[in-house]
């Protein structure tokens, strides 16, 4: 027979009544299929761009930001308005003055700090337009063509490196993608 102390109980409830468990940061978790599908094209996108982001800052919704948290939340807010805003349709025709919009406070592109703006562009360009190309214009196609390898003549890995934004020989970016994607369930 199970019997409840309260008096444990009462010590449990008391010392937990402090504990303050704070969400992950960088991991949204997509529940639907649709869900997932979007969310791993974000983090595609969002990452390929990720370099040199320390001049990125500003304020998002009444909070100052820097860097990969500030390009995360000027992203998402973008994805707010336009669940498919991230697509490779829209990405393989970005333009400088758009992804300075999307990346300011006041969505003015005069207002934004990002540097390295063509370069950014060229990527997601490239992304998109390659994306498009070979897998449909989804990322998550490109992930079932691996076969579930990591390595391999056609793991992931190996088929990210085609893309410009995840051509490093480290493989950082790819590494940082399948990290975020594996944590957000997708």
């Amino acid at each position: 027979m199970i019997e409840v102390d309260e008096a444990i109980c009462e010590k449990l409830g008391q010392r937990l009544r402090d504990v303050q468990v704070l969400p992950q940061k960088f991991v949204q978790t997509a529940w639907t299929e649709e869900e997932r599908q979007r969310e791993a094209n974000f983090r595609f996108y969002l990452v390929a761009i990720c370099q040199h982001t320390k001049s990125l800052q500003g304020i998002i919704e009444g909070e100052w930001y820097r860097g990969w948290d500030y390009l995360e939340r000027a992203c998402r807010r973008m994805m707010a308005e336009d669940p498919v805003y991230f697509s490779a349709e829209n990405m393989s025709r970005i333009t400088g003055q758009e992804l300075r919009r999307i990346l300011s406070d006041d969505l003015d592109p005069a207002h934004s700090t990002l540097d390295r703006v063509e370069e950014r562009v060229t990527q997601l360009c490239d992304c998109g337009q390659r994306l498009s190309a070979q897998y449909n214009g989804d990322v998550m196609s490109l992930y079932r063509q691996a076969g579930g390898y990591l390595h391999g003549g056609r793991g992931i890995l190996a088929l990210m490196s085609e893309f410009q934004a995840y051509s490093d020989p480290i493989q950082k970016k790819s590494l940082l993608y399948l990290m975020f994607v594996s944590q957000a369930g997708i």
